[in-house]
């Protein structure tokens, strides 16, 4: 059984040669890439994503994680660390709220960091 064409479809394809040929012309004419051009690789240059750096596992100590990132929790932990090397004593709660470097912050966080530090450094005191 034969393929008969159609006088449109053969009329198609030959209009979309005729365009092909006109296409490549033009681009040689404006000196443009063809698109299998751009999609070969090019020497020296890698397409691989590069590597995401390890993340930074917090320093965990007697069940407590350490806060890693500056903010209001690593300022109260580095107040108490600074009064503790300072005075070689463990600071109170009452002491830490009187420190010069707490004055305008909230209480109830302090409170909180003060004894997670604490029970992280194994100062617990009863």
């Amino acid at each position: 059984m034969a393929v008969t064409l159609t006088k449109t479809a053969k009329t198609t394809r030959a209009t979309k040669a005729k365009q092909a040929k006109e296409q490549k012309a033009i681009n040689e004419l404006f000196n443009v890439p063809s698109t299998t051009n751009l999609l070969a690789p090019v020497q020296g240059v890698s397409l691989a994503k590069p590597a995401k750096p390890a993340k930074q596992e917090a320093k965990v100590q007697n069940g407590i994680k350490a806060p890693m990132r500056a903010g209001k929790c690593k300022h109260v932990w580095e107040v108490c660390e600074a009064m503790y090397k300072a005075t070689g004593k463990v600071p109170t709660l009452k002491e830490l709220n009187a420190h010069e470097a707490m004055q305008g912050t909230n209480p109830t966080n302090n409170q909180i960091e003060f004894y997670r530090w604490r029970k992280y450094n194994g100062l617990n005191v009863k």
